[in-house]
């Protein structure tokens, strides 16, 4: 029996053709976690994917972004990100898990997701942030190239890595200036 990736809770899987004959994927995560990932939908800024919940505004696109273009040393930087989650208690602490305590096994979890955006975009070529040498120590692993290896993306080494302060000890303002 399969165990949920995120609660470890057993997760009873219907039996059916497709699972019989084994097509498709199974179900990284319980019905309960998978329900506390908060999907965005409806309006959202044309840059950056954040949710328009009306406290944004202006052409389309958030504040942040809209600051971003305004900026001179920044404006065109972003052309487009795609997000697909609301970054919720429950989505940080996965992210926790995956990206800093190494669970590698949790990129499954948003295989499906991924997949269902990508299907139509299209690409020259697929790259990946490079993680500096005492980062990747740390983590086992470059998690976005792990988000593409299990979705099957090939990737291309264009970037090289710069070493910067960690982002996650920069404040919200330090990370977007």
């Amino acid at each position: 029996m399969r165990r949920c990736l995120v609660c470890d809770e057993a997760m009873k899987e219907a039996l059916t053709w497709g699972t019989l004959l084994k097509r498709g994927e199974a179900k990284a995560i319980c019905k309960g976690c998978e329900a506390k990932l908060d999907r965005i939908t409806g309006e959202r800024c044309s840059l950056c994917s954040r949710g328009m919940d009306g406290h944004y505004s202006g052409g389309g696109t958030c504040f942040d972004c809209s600051r971003w273009e305004r900026d001179k040393e920044w404006s065109g930087y972003l052309s487009k990100n795609i997000s697909l989650f609301h970054y919720n208690e429950h989505l940080k602490e996965i992210i926790a898990k995956y990206k800093y305590r190494g669970d590698y096994a949790l990129a499954a979890i948003f295989v499906p997701y991924l997949r269902e955006v990508l299907q139509d975009m299209e690409h020259d070529l697929v790259t990946c942030i490079p993680l500096s040498a005492e980062r990747l120590r740390e983590r086992g692993f470059n998690q976005a190239q792990a988000l593409a290896d299990v979705i099957g993306i090939r990737t291309v080494e264009v970037l090289t890595r710069i070493d910067t302060e960690k982002q996650s000890k920069k404040s919200r303002h330090e990370r977007i200036t």
